[in-house]
């Protein structure tokens, strides 16, 4: 499965996440700021970081920005994850180089699939890409599915 990196200050939210994803077989590694992600960035190879935006220190849209730059990150998905849902802040972070965007409270179901989107399972049939242009592909990537 994914090797994903889990980064955000708040203890209780990484554990959360790291617990949820393991029983999906992935491999979870955290990291409790954005210098530590950098430092475990640099170092390691991963398929998806998942990343708060509102951090202390490095925010999470610096991160990110430095993580696109990294030679050993290339192809790496990231996932923002955070209480910042204004069509301003998910702009900010897709534009910044997200493939994805989460908005706390945590919605672990809809987390789940989005990691499998990102990173499917060898061998997996690829899912049919949505429609991802303009403000409806927008909506669909962050408002969870409709049943």
């Amino acid at each position: 499965m994914a090797r994903i990196l889990v980064v955000d200050d708040e203890t209780e939210i990484r554990d959360l996440i790291k617990d949820v994803l393991v029983v999906g077989g992935h491999s979870i590694e955290t990291a409790a700021n954005g210098a530590a992600a950098l430092a475990l960035l640099r170092g390691k190879r991963y398929d998806v970081v998942i990343l708060d935006r509102n951090m202390p220190g490095i925010s999470g849209i610096e991160v990110l920005a430095q993580l696109r730059r990294l030679p050993s990150c290339k192809g790496v998905k990231v996932m923002m994850c955070t209480a910042s849902g204004t069509m301003g802040d998910v702009d900010d972070a897709l534009s910044a180089g997200a493939d994805d965007y989460l908005v706390k409270p945590l919605d672990l179901a809809l987390m789940q699939q989005k990691v499998t989107r990102l990173c499917p399972p060898p061998g997996a049939a690829p899912e049919p890409e949505p429609e991802t242009g303009g403000l409806k592909g927008l909506l669909r990537r962050i408002l969870p599915p409709q049943s």
